[in-house]
């Protein structure tokens, strides 16, 4: 196949258009069904032109206590590759408590597809001068991981405080090796960006409400 010279810096207009419904089925059941079209219009290399949705069961265990399941296809411009797709498979549930107060906890999994991108075929004149990046795979695939805990509490009618953690667990082999030659240096340099990381991270907020 012809190489893709996509991937870097590439200017986009990114559209999507959907539509679907929100509500509930039951007293205790609701659905969210969104159904759509995306294009990410890239000036240069391939651009998204797919569907995109998103489908979500929730369920009402008491007035206070909500379970959801759901499923989510999306896109996202990305710096390497153009874009990438993002397919997740989510649980959430939030719990309120004592009228003021709120703990929201979710996990997912996500499969992640980045188009396809050859930074040689890209810049083929990096390979003559011995500045050149190269990747382990064309076609980028990741699974990840996440999860989140938030707690919220309203202080007054208008002012509230949010604590959280997240958790981020990228799973790959992919990688990329940048070669660097500099003048007056014998021997080119190698640095290996590999692709696979877990980030945690806390964070706190105070929210004015108005």
């Amino acid at each position: 196949s012809e190489p893709q010279l996509g991937g870097l810096f590439v200017d986009s207009m990114p559209l999507r258009a959907l539509v679907g419904l929100n509500g509930y089925v039951t007293k205790k059941l609701s659905l969210l069904a969104k159904v759509g079209y995306g294009n990410s219009f890239h000036d240069e290399g391939p651009s998204f032109n797919s569907g995109v949705g998103q489908i979500e069961l929730g369920y009402t265990i008491t007035p206070n206590i909500l379970v959801a399941l759901g499923f989510l296809r999306d896109y996202a411009p990305a710096f390497y590759s153009n874009f990438f797709v993002e397919n997740r498979s989510y649980l959430r549930g939030q719990f309120r408590f004592l009228q003021r107060c709120a703990v929201e906890l979710s996990g997912g999994y996500h499969y992640i597809e980045f188009a396809e991108f050859d930074p040689i075929a890209a810049d083929p004149a990096g390979a003559t001068d011995g500045n050149f990046t190269v990747v382990s795979h064309k076609e980028r695939r990741d699974h990840q991981l996440s999860a989140h805990l938030q707690f919220d509490a309203d202080i007054t009618r208008w002012l509230a405080i949010s604590v959280g953690y997240e958790l981020r667990a990228v799973i790959t082999d992919f990688s990329l090796t940048s070669t660097v030659n500099n003048p007056g240096t014998p021997g080119a340099v190698d640095f290996v960006d590999a692709g696979d990381y877990v980030r945690h991270q806390i964070y706190a907020s105070l929210n004015v409400k108005y």
